[in-house]
């Protein structure tokens, strides 16, 4: 899903391209930002914190809620970690997608949901 496409103007470097004749003009460049998709998977707990996946095109990105993420999301946690994932999932999910969106991977390709990142519901 293509969420917005802007057009960025990139500077080619003047001395990179000095001896191929470059006169260092500006050239355009489309970025498509593309949003991770939910697909439904089962999620699992593990030591960490709730594991699940996202599509993202023909792929699919890891995703790990911390267990610190899940405390922070019930004010008076009712229910165990898996839980609450479930409850909250669709939140989650949109959360987990504007990191990814943003840059914020783990060399492993791991988008982490942390403590911070979800908003306490009373």
């Amino acid at each position: 899903m293509v969420i917005g496409r802007r057009h960025a103007l990139k500077r080619r470097d003047d001395k990179a391209h000095a001896d191929l004749g470059s006169t260092g003009e500006i050239e355009d460049c489309e970025i498509v930002n593309m949003s991770l998709s939910p697909i439904g998977n089962p999620a699992w707990e593990t030591i960490r914190g709730v594991r699940f996946a996202m599509q993202y095109g023909p792929s699919l990105v890891a995703i790990l809620v911390t267990n610190a993420a899940l405390d922070e999301i019930e004010l008076v946690p009712e229910s165990g970690y898996l839980a609450r994932f479930n409850k909250h999932r669709d939140t989650i999910e949109k959360v987990a997608s504007g990191k990814h969106q943003r840059g914020q991977i783990k060399e492993s390709g791991v988008v982490v949901v942390q403590a911070g990142d979800l908003k306490p519901i009373s």
